[in-house]
């Protein structure tokens, strides 16, 4: 999951209680969103990493959703 070396550039609760990140890969040169168990979205870009972030912290989302339907959902929400 989160490696020694990657930057924690933000950290919340979604509003059903599941703990996020937003996480600076260096290795890949990504930034992701992440639990603690699994990634759940990888972006070229700060802003629409960060955007997504935003969006998935009040979406009410199952940590038992597919990573692609989440990342699918995450972007037609309104900002």
């Amino acid at each position: 999951m989160i490696e020694l070396g990657d930057d924690i550039l933000a950290a919340s609760f979604t509003c059903r209680g599941v703990l996020v990140f937003l996480v600076h890969d260096k290795k890949a040169g990504l930034y992701r969103l992440a639990t603690r168990w699994n990634w759940l979205a990888d972006y070229d870009c700060y802003l629409e990493a960060c955007g997504h972030f935003e969006k998935l912290k009040v979406l009410v989302w199952d940590a038992t959703v597919p990573t692609h339907l989440l990342k699918l959902e995450s972007s037609r929400a309104p900002c």
